[in-house]
């Protein structure tokens, strides 16, 4: 992990997601990229200097999220990072969000989210919903009422669908575990219509050399996937989710909907999505523990 970006709006959300990246890179030695957008209702870069004059609202706007970044930079919590840099850019979008973090090298996105519910969640969604669907790089979801970032047991819910495309998972996952000497604990969730009988890829190596250990629940069809991912990371205490999506997009996604997307918008701890990609890797043995949910 080298590089750290950071997407902010200054709001206490943003700012708990600022904190924990920069607990992050001074851990890992990684850099951190600050970036804040500004959506006005015409092209201030098109505009001549001039003109300035015109805009004084605008201008201040801009000159104070300048400084709001220099304050973040010299802060206390960066004082022992060797490279932090921002930027500011006016009227992107998601997908800009995305591409700049792709521009930067960035092998992590740390992002804060206020969590939605109802008819908005349904209809719009949040920023770090779509920003998990469209990165090419593992995104940290940090909810605004997340406490200190010091993951002792990380939880691992996963299908284990696709074992040939885990690895970036089981990197970054141990990444972290490594850093913050936690505990690795996976989770398969089996609806009525899963087999008990399941591969868990290269996870297997971890779970011989007893570094993570495996859960299997099975759920009735009044149950979700979501709560009890959600309820069985209450009740181990866990201090972060890691999950990975396939970052489906338009009616396959409006009709399955995205697993790992939901439980970032709606976990009370951080969330950490990686992305399928396809590798080659050996076959494993089958898993079978069956455990009913309480």
């Amino acid at each position: 992990m080298k590089k750290i970006f950071v997407p902010t709006d200054f709001s206490d959300c943003a700012d708990k997601a600022v904190k924990i990246a920069g607990q992050i890179a001074k851990y890992t030695d990684a850099s951190i990229h600050l970036f804040h957008v500004i959506q006005l209702p015409f092209d201030w870069v098109s505009l001549y200097v001039e003109t300035d004059e015109r805009y004084a609202e605008v201008s201040l706007i801009i000159n104070q999220a300048r400084e709001k970044m220099e304050k973040w930079v010299n802060s206390e919590l960066f004082q022992s990072l060797e490279n932090v840099n921002w930027s500011i850019d006016f009227n992107k979008t998601v997908y800009d969000i995305v591409k700049e973090a792709d521009l930067t090298n960035s092998d992590l996105i740390v992002m804060g989210t206020h969590g939605a519910s109802g008819w908005k969640d349904w209809i719009i969604g949040s920023n770090t919903q779509k920003v998990i669907r469209m990165a090419n790089c593992p995104v940290l979801a940090v909810p605004e009422k997340a406490g200190d970032f010091d993951p002792k047991k990380v939880l691992v819910a996963s299908d284990f669908s696709n074992p040939d495309g885990m690895q970036e998972t089981i990197n970054i996952t141990t990444d972290f575990t490594e850093v913050y000497s936690a505990d690795i604990v996976l989770l398969k969730v089996l609806t009525s219509y899963d087999d008990e009988n399941f591969e868990i890829g290269p996870w297997q190596e971890l779970v011989d050399y007893e570094i993570a250990t495996v859960d299997v629940f099975k759920i009735t069809d009044n149950q979700t996937v979501e709560g009890t991912i959600l309820g069985y990371a209450q009740a181990i205490k866990a201090d972060m989710i890691v999950m990975e999506t396939h970052g489906r997009r338009g009616i396959a996604r409006f009709f399955m909907g995205n697993l790992s997307e939901e439980i970032a918008n709606h976990a009370s701890i951080p969330v950490l999505v990686t992305r399928y990609h396809h590798q080659s890797s050996e076959k494993v043995g089958k898993v079978k523990k069956v455990i009913n949910v309480i």
